[in-house]
């Protein structure tokens, strides 16, 4: 009860949509552990880059971000103005809460949401590696560290004009092959020297052999074009600001960085560099760094036109 009349006198109290105040803004009315969502705003409600930040139900920040300005095509495709838009994402890991939104810019405007947290199911997966996979990970070598700081450095990168795919993506892959591992599995790899370690996996494998085509997932600008030690081959293509995928362990790379790509062009082929214990193909995807199920991005339809419409449209008949 105190924060409900904190936040009803501080600012705007929204509770799964829209239910006090104006406004030309969309939020979920949810968020998956794991999965990317969005927040759209139109027509002047907030000032350009606010910011939108979920904070748990123990008052820990979860995530934070700014926003970014959809094209101005797409503005006059939908029918508004001023279209801004902020990704969300929290770990895979996070458990189910009742967690919250604040949207707030820098003139002082603030909402707040409830944003209910619904943790992911994952499966279980134990890895035996090598003398050589386990020195990788038990011993790495000033390269990997080195080469782990580098690519965080673009995960964390945000370009505000990096606005190149507007539709839904499609799969790195074609014809549907099976996963050998999903988004989210929690893995436990032993170690030869008896010793183990647990993590969970960041992205989806596809049980490819070598050699299979690898197709962007999407339109974008290739960040990174490098053979690396634990991820081998390794291209990194940025879609959106804050939104890159990721394609590990490929046999040869076909683009290099500052290329522009285009959704479903060739980028290379399926191997089994890096730490692998077979060919298969890694696609995964950050948003702000956090790693994310891809084929959400797939399904969803996140931020292409028809989606905006049907967001802008339910708002407004929520408020009508």
């Amino acid at each position: 009860m105190k924060r409900f009349f904190a936040v009803f006198f501080g600012c705007l109290l929204f509770w799964g949509g829209t239910l006090w105040g104006q406004s030309n803004l969309w939020v979920p009315s949810s968020l998956q552990a794991g999965q990317a969502a969005a927040v759209l705003v139109w027509n002047g409600t907030l000032s350009p880059g606010f910011r939108v930040t979920i904070i748990s139900e123990r008052g820990k920040t979860l995530y934070s971000a700014h926003s970014f300005p959809l094209p101005p095509e797409m503005n006059s495709q939908v029918g508004v103005a001023n279209l801004q838009a902020a990704l969300l994402a929290v770990d895979a890991m996070t458990p189910s809460q009742h967690a919250f939104l604040k949207v707030s810019d820098a003139r002082g405007t603030a909402y707040e949401f409830a944003l209910p947290i619904q943790a992911g199911q994952f499966p279980r997966e134990i890895l035996h590696l090598n003398r050589a996979m386990s020195n990788l990970r038990e011993k790495p070598s000033p390269v990997v560290h080195e080469q782990a700081v580098s690519i965080w450095d673009i995960y964390l990168a945000v370009h505000p004009q990096a606005i190149f795919q507007d539709q839904s993506w499609c799969l790195p892959v074609k014809g549907h092959p099976p996963i050998s591992s999903p988004f989210g599995d929690t893995r436990t790899f032993i170690y030869t020297d008896g010793n183990e370690a647990s993590t969970y996996h960041t992205g989806i494998d596809f049980a490819v052999v070598q050699g299979t085509p690898v197709w962007s997932c999407g339109a974008g600008k290739v960040l990174l074009s490098q053979n690396r030690k634990l991820t081998g081959e390794t291209v990194v293509i940025e879609h959106w600001p804050g939104v890159y995928s990721d394609y590990f362990h490929l046999s040869k790379r076909l683009v290099e960085v500052g290329q522009i790509v285009q959704q479903n062009q060739l980028v290379g082929y399926s191997g089994a560099t890096g730490l692998v214990t077979g060919p298969h193909l890694h696609w995964e995807v950050r948003v702000h760094g956090i790693p994310v199920n891809g084929e959400n991005l797939v399904h969803r339809h996140l931020l292409d036109k028809s989606w905006i419409l049907a967001k802008i449209g339910s708002a407004d008949r929520k408020r009508g």
